[in-house]
C-alpha cells in the first residue's frame, strides 16, 4: 500500500526525485507504526510505503508481517505474541488482541534501537494512519 503526502505533485513539478519511506522512518521508529508515519513526514518525505492486512474481524492494520507457510503475515519474529497464546499470522487475530501485542525488543528487523521499540505504541489500523491525512 502506498500513500502520497501534498509534496509528491510540487516534487513532480520541480522535477526533483520523489523521497518515499518505507514502512514509514524505519530507522528512527519501529517501521510501520503511526511514530515511523509522523517522523518520516516531519522529514519532508513526499509518500510512504507500508503494509496492510485483513484481519479476522474485518478491521485493516498496518503491519509487515514475514512469510511462513506460504502466508504473509506471521509476527513471532517481531511480536512478542506468546503470553496470548494465539496464532503466529496477524491475520488470524481481531483487533482486540492485535491491540494487547507489542514489538520485541530483540527482533534485529527493528533497527531503530531498542529505546524507540520500548516506547512504540499499538500495531495501528489503517484508519488511524490516514486520519492526519
Amino acid at each position: 500500500f502506498f500513500f502520497a503526502t501534498d509534496t509528491m505533485a510540487s516534487a513532480q513539478s520541480r522535477r526533483r526525485p520523489i523521497i518515499q519511506g518505507h514502512r514509514g522512518a524505519l530507522y528512527l521508529e519501529p517501521e510501520n507504526t503511526l511514530a515511523s508515519f509522523r517522523r518520516c513526514c516531519e522529514m519532508g518525505a513526499d509518500a510512504v510505503e507500508l503494509d496492510v492486512f485483513l484481519i479476522k474481524d474485518g478491521e485493516l492494520v498496518v503491519f509487515h508481517g514475514a512469510k511462513k507457510d506460504g502466508r504473509d503475515g506471521e509476527m513471532s519474529h517481531m511480536i512478542d505474541v506468546a503470553h496470548l497464546g494465539c496464532p503466529a499470522h496477524i491475520q488470524d487475530l481481531t483487533l482486540s488482541e492485535v491491540q494487547q501485542l507489542r514489538h520485541l525488543e530483540s527482533a534485529k528487523e527493528l533497527v531503530c534501537g531498542r529505546e524507540r521499540v520500548q516506547m512504540s505504541g499499538q500495531i495501528p489500523t489503517l484508519r488511524s494512519v490516514l486520519e492526519p491525512c
